[in-house]
């Protein structure tokens, strides 16, 4: 089972070479067809339970009983566009069953029953079911047509999952085979009776492996559904500027998954795994706009939205977002795209949208006569044998004079000041720019025909048009501006850059404050991740004593990097600053390696003191192979002093 599923691992990189309630992350592969089996018994069709799920069970006193069954269900996540698959879903006795399977939510002190039947023709193998904090995964052994009890008292607060498989031997979720990928269910305890209002997401990934026997071949697919459903099919969230917003996280899956919010900040309250969850104190509950999470954990965020408008949340993987690998698209069927809304049109997969109703707190988006102007030209060039998109900036107040780079210069603003920014698509191919991790009208947002509201939507930015983007910052940090094109592999072509912030009085100082942006496709053995744009970067010279402020940032189209520094083949030493922009807080902002791991979408900022000698920025894999160096040469003095 373990080959099997590295070979779907790999036929996943292989074509990308070439390529509110509870969320709950439900991502699996699976080795074979999930399409329904002629002659088969099916239950009616799964029911979504959308955001706010209903608690399943009944209460008498302090001891909740909940009656579940594991049947075969049919599940179509993209409604009318796809034939319904095949699945075990776990339902409450008497109900439609559901993806994810029924909510058990509960008080502190309750103790729960759960009786579970099971109707399928396997055993079954279920998990989760029981007390919490726990050292271990409790295994319940349930044999076909027969029905097994578990009693446990709910435990600690928090947010836990319970999940089944049909095989003994698969110990974790990603080993599942196909139609049982969709066992999965959510535990909630609750510290009181009236918990303050939340929301519930689940989001589905299923892999289809391709159909030869088709009279036009299928080629291998994902389903990548939330609360059972596929962008665009999902459910669109409704929240007033103002509101207190608590959304709820479950990763079912066996990767991590790197979920970003446009247009805000949220706060992580409470940080889980399988087995505890925890509330974070103040001193290590930090800010962010892109949060990972790996397989079986858990998180909690709050969030205030402050500007009316439509926003997007979404998985930064492209994988998970890109029409040609997340939907199942019967024989003759013709994608559309780039017909004015991208949203719509050219991303499926793992995304939810939120509209925003209300005034807006920070005041709408009206840019005084007097602001900084800018200009973004976007073009392609050749660079390294191949095609690149490339980006002009001219800045007078940075000297920048619109020489295409790729990836684009760093565009630096400030804190408060109202800046215009002119971008001149000079592309073959629409394209867009979302400013990423910025705070800002939604109009402005960057994703066309979505970004904005009621009739004001944002446009896509067509061949020889341009588009002004208005721009009045709120907090300095390290964000990235790219493409949000995903269909078109723009941002793999390089469409992408820094974007910095200064407070209103700081002073950039380019020399202090190195970045480090690795971009670029799917990563081969033949095609390293770029780092500045290179696979070869020029050395960097540092200054012996010097403190400087390292700005990280993955935007790759997919992969996970461990990024560092490095001397004598050991991880130097600097202190954590801040991540996704946000100061971090002082249980967070300590010294230790110089190593992280980073997810597609995010940035860090790291302070760095260097000694005398040589030193060399890494970019390795998750397993930790090496992939390009920049060289880090310290001096005493500055070269030329």
């Amino acid at each position: 089972m373990l080959l099997r599923l590295a070979g779907r691992r790999s036929i996943l990189s292989a074509r990308m070479r070439t390529i509110p309630g509870l969320l709950l992350l439900s991502a699996v592969l699976a080795p074979v067809s999930l399409l329904p089996a002629p002659g088969r018994q099916l239950t009616p069709p799964i029911a979504s339970s959308g955001h706010e799920p209903l608690p399943a069970g009944t209460r008498e006193g302090d001891l909740v009983t909940v009656r579940l069954v594991a049947r075969l269900a049919r599940w179509a996540p993209d409604e009318q566009d796809t034939p319904p698959l095949t699945v075990y879903a776990f339902a409450e006795e008497g109900q439609s069953p559901g993806v994810p399977g029924p909510l058990i939510r509960v008080r502190q002190g309750t103790r729960i029953r759960v009786q579970l039947r099971n109707a399928l023709e396997h055993t079954l193998y279920v998990r989760g079911l029981q007390s919490r904090p726990a050292t271990v995964e409790d295994t319940l052994r349930v044999p076909s047509g027969e029905t097994r009890e578990a009693t446990f008292d709910a435990g600690a607060p928090g947010t836990y999952l319970y999940w089944a498989s049909a095989d003994s031997a698969v110990d974790s979720l990603g080993k599942r085979e196909a139609e049982d990928s969709q066992l999965n269910g959510v535990i909630v305890v609750d510290e009181t009776d009236l918990p303050a209002p939340d929301y519930l997401f689940v989001i589905t990934t299923t892999y289809i492996p391709p159909d030869t026997t088709a009279p036009v071949e299928i080629p291998e697919r994902f389903i990548v559904a939330v609360n059972g459903r596929h962008w665009p099919h999902t459910e669109r969230l409704a929240h007033a500027v103002g509101d207190s917003v608590r959304w709820r996280w479950v990763n079912a899956s066996f990767e991590p998954h790197p979920m970003h919010l446009h247009g805000f900040f949220f706060r992580i309250t409470r940080s889980g795994t399988m087995l505890a969850d925890t509330l974070l104190p103040p001193d290590l509950s930090r800010m962010a706009v892109t949060e990972t999470f790996a397989e079986g954990e858990t998180r909690e965020i709050l969030w205030v939205p402050e500007r009316p408008g439509n926003w997007l949340a979404h998985c930064h993987l492209q994988v998970h977002v890109d029409p040609a690998s997340t939907r199942y698209l019967p024989p003759g069927t013709v994608e559309r795209r780039h017909r004015g809304n991208h949203a719509q049109d050219a991303m499926r997969g793992l995304a939810w949208g939120v509209s925003v109703t209300g005034r807006s707190g920070m005041g709408k988006a009206t840019i005084p006569e007097q602001r900084r102007v800018l200009r973004m030209d976007l073009s392609r060039l050749t660079a390294g044998g191949r095609s690149r998109v490339a980006v002009g900036l001219s800045d007078d107040a940075t000297g920048l004079t619109g020489t295409p780079r790729s990836p684009g210069a760093a565009l630096v603003l400030r804190r408060g000041e109202p800046t215009r920014i002119w971008v001149v698509n000079r592309l073959e191919e629409p394209s867009t720019i979302h400013w990423h991790g910025l705070e800002l009208d939604s109009y402005f947002d960057g994703v066309a025909g979505f970004s904005g509201e009621r009739r004001r939507l944002a446009p896509l930015i067509a061949p020889g048009d341009s588009f002004a983007v208005d721009i009045t910052p709120h907090r300095p940090g390290t964000y990235i501006y790219h493409s949000h094109m995903e269909d078109t592999n723009q941002r793999g072509d390089g469409l992408y850059g820094p974007l910095i912030v200064l407070d209103s009085a700081e002073r950039w100082d380019a020399a202090h404050n190195p970045i480090f942006i690795v971009g670029g496709r799917e990563i081969e053995d033949t095609l390293p991740p770029l780092l500045n744009g290179s696979v070869t970067p020029e050395p960097l010279d540092l200054v012996e004593g010097d403190a400087y402020r390292l700005r990280l940032i993955n935007v790759m189209e997919n992969n996970t990097l461990v990024l560092g520094v490095a001397r004598g083949g050991a991880p130097a030493v600097w202190r954590a600053v801040a991540r996704d922009a946000a100061p971090l807080p002082a249980g967070l902002a300590v010294s230790g390696p110089a190593r992280v791991r980073t997810e597609v979408g995010m940035t860090f900022d790291y302070q760095f003191v260097p000694q005398r000698g040589e030193y060399q920025f890494e970019v390795r894999r998750r397993a930790g192979r090496l992939m390009n160096t920049q060289r880090l040469r310290v001096a005493a003095v500055r070269r030329g002093d």
